[in-house]
């Protein structure tokens, strides 16, 4: 029997909102039984071991993976899937310094980075990488997601800072013909943040944002 082994956040593992036992001022979560690589497991007959974690970064997946290197090397597929926790910000301080610096938990380059190494060594170990893309999200839901517990005014300050700083640099930028080995020379993280957000605001300004 084929075997697969997968690493990754929350969304692999399966996490949702138990909305049974979420209250106003707590939510809680629970694990999905037929999550993405149980069905996997059962539609294609394969071994499956799911070793995803919530609020997982890249960095987490390095620390996980090197408690199991052993099931890596027996597997025939590795499943990596990071990036939606590695590109979120500290929104606190942003509603609290929205005129300061903000960087996520991990930039573009430090991310691609460390997951190729994440990649290198699932092959060094004989396994085969199967890279998993990110999850879309509704930009106003995920909103309110993360300015749940705040008040108004840090709710007013983060869509401030969503739109002024951001919609600068996506207006910087010419995403037109980009593709991949295709990009300017020197071009950094900020670039292609800019392609990102210039969809990203499109979407915004469709859901009634003044992105103008």
């Amino acid at each position: 029997m084929k075997s697969i082994i997968a690493f990754g956040d929350s969304v692999l593992k399966g996490v949702i909102i138990d909305k049974e036992r979420s209250g106003n001022d707590s939510v809680r979560y629970t694990c999905l039984e037929d999550n993405f690589t149980n069905l996997c497991g059962k539609r294609l007959g394969l071994d499956v071991h799911n070793y995803g974690k919530f609020g997982s970064t890249v960095d987490t997946g390095e620390k996980i993976m090197k408690r199991h290197l052993d099931a890596v090397s027996k597997a025939d597929f590795t499943l990596l899937e990071y990036g939606g926790n590695d590109c979120d910000h500290n929104w606190e301080e942003i509603a609290a310094a929205p005129n300061e610096a903000h960087k996520p938990k991990n930039d573009l380059r430090t991310f691609s980075l460390k997951y190729k190494e994440l990649i290198d060594e699932v092959c060094r170990l004989g396994s085969s990488p199967i890279m998993l893309s990110l999850t879309p999200l509704d930009p106003e839901r995920y909103f309110n997601h993360f300015t749940g517990s705040m008040d108004k005014r840090q709710k007013a300050v983060i869509k401030e800072w969503l739109i002024r700083d951001h919609l600068k640099l996506a207006r910087d930028v010419q995403p037109s013909g980009v593709q991949a080995g295709n990009c300017p020379e020197g071009a950094d993280n900020r670039y292609y943040l800019g392609i990102l957000l210039q969809e990203g605001l499109q979407g915004l300004s469709l859901r009634g944002w003044n992105t103008s």
